[in-house]
């Protein structure tokens, strides 16, 4: 999708995927609560995950090409009293140092087949030794869940989902510690709603 679509889907005043963080994002840090540092959020939108991880006490940032969508992030932050360091820009051209984040949550970053590999190639430089890469992307599978309601979400084209097989190869080099399909109801805003199959990971290097 082009920074002008999701511009034109940030500029509005309600959160187009809530305000809320993403459930296995929430759940699974207070299950590792000794998990601490900085985080970075990828394609993070309106800033709704990055905003929970600075509440909890990380240093967070975030990147996304739509500068609608950091200015939602702004807002969003101000609202609960913390800072995200927001970037605008793409996966390829932004720049971090390598091994500089304790924690990086991919939360349905879908991206053509060869931005796929250079962009987990990007994440896995940008991880401490000892740091968490967790994600929830949508499934192949996903596609059966669109069929019956398009209100769910996620890309249409098979190649910008993911499955646990490919995954496997995108994060080869960390220690998988998940990487599963499992079914879920995301009630996220007002553009995932509805039965969903996604791939949760929880990967370390």
């Amino acid at each position: 999708m082009s920074k002008e679509f999701w511009d034109d889907r940030y500029k509005n005043e309600v959160y187009a995927y809530g305000e809320a963080p993403n459930e296995f994002l929430k759940s699974w840090l207070e299950e590792n609560a000794s998990v601490s540092g900085k985080a970075l959020f990828p394609c993070e939108g309106e800033g709704r995950n990055a905003v929970y991880a600075a509440s909890r006490g990380f240093k967070s940032f975030a990147f996304d090409i739509s500068e609608e969508g950091k200015n939602k992030c702004k807002s969003l932050s101000s609202k609960h009293q913390v800072q995200v360091d927001y970037k605008v820009n793409a996966i390829q051209e932004i720049e971090f140092p390598a091994n500089e984040f304790d924690f990086i949550f991919i939360c349905y970053c879908h991206f053509p087949p060869p931005i796929k590999e250079i962009a987990f190639e990007r994440f896995k430089q940008w991880l401490k030794p000892g740091g968490y890469l967790v994600a929830e992307v949508f499934d192949l599978s996903h596609q059966e869940c669109q069929k019956l309601n398009p209100q769910v979400g996620g890309p249409p084209e098979a190649a910008l989902l993911y499955s646990p097989t490919e995954l496997a190869q995108l994060l080869e080099g960390l220690k998988i510690h998940v990487n599963q399909v499992e079914s879920t109801y995301l009630k996220e805003g007002v553009y995932h709603v509805g039965p969903s199959k996604v791939v949760r990971v929880i990967a370390q290097k």
